[in-house]
């Protein structure tokens, strides 16, 4: 059996963490196996159950961003109750295929990381954390597939410890899956990103969008359409619901 751990911020647009209601009906529809899922946040919505609390509070900054992850992902590592191998979701991955956990595939981005960051000029704070990363590989003989994608992830809490050697005070810190793959050698699986983006409000380019993903993603802010999509997709309430 293997934990999920999310790491959650501030509500979302919606309030109450909405999205991660149906990322969890995912979960039961699409998943087996699953251990106990892990919250790392300073408090738990109202309407979850069945779940722990592993508390961690936020540093202020979006250029803390990247660090409030990494130090959530170490305050699993370091529980012992997590189990050794646990998959690490944000609260709006909403998964579409069936896997047996742990055996999810690492997913890597058809772009590498120079062309993520060539791509990515308007968006500092994501740039600055992807040359970061870059650097850190590239300085030290890694290789850079690009795994910062919009999928979950399976950590390994002694693999994780290598991420420790590097220097998390620095601002916008880095692309934290990105650097586990790489720095653990791990060939991972080509996929294409999944992510919708708020221009995306017909059915035919959401549909298209997310079409023979694994499962997809949504932008800080959601349509209604997108909204409507996904209640629709996961209508059956799951076991961490009051």
């Amino acid at each position: 059996m293997s934990d999920i751990v999310f790491p959650l911020g501030k509500e979302t647009v919606r309030g109450n963490n909405h999205e991660l209601k149906y990322c969890l009906r995912g979960i039961e529809k699409y998943l087996s196996n699953v251990g106990h899922v892990y919250i790392v946040s300073n408090k738990l919505p109202s309407w979850l159950t069945n779940v722990t609390l592993l508390y961690a509070d936020d540093e202020k900054g979006g250029e803390w961003k990247d660090r409030n992850i990494y130090r959530k992902i170490l305050c699993a590592c370091e529980n012992e109750d997590v189990s050794e191998d646990f998959l690490f979701m944000n609260d709006d991955h909403f998964m579409q295929d069936v896997f047996k956990l742990p055996d999810f595939p690492y997913y890597y981005r058809e772009h590498d990381m120079q062309e993520t960051i060539d791509k990515n000029i308007k968006n500092i704070a994501w740039k600055t954390s992807i040359q970061n990363t870059r650097n850190y590989l590239v300085n030290n003989g890694y290789e850079c597939k690009m795994f910062d994608t919009h999928t979950p992830i399976i950590y390994n809490k002694s693999m994780f410890n290598k991420l420790s050697k590097l220097d998390w005070n620095t601002p916008y810190g880095y692309g934290i899956k990105s650097l586990y793959a790489n720095m653990n050698r791990i060939n991972g699986t080509l996929c294409k990103d999944g992510k919708l983006f708020p221009s995306e409000t017909s059915e035919t380019s959401i549909k298209k969008r997310v079409m023979d993903k694994p499962c997809f993603s949504t932008s800080s802010y959601v349509p209604i359409q997108q909204q409507t999509f996904i209640e629709e997709l996961f209508t059956e309430k799951s076991k961490y619901e009051r």
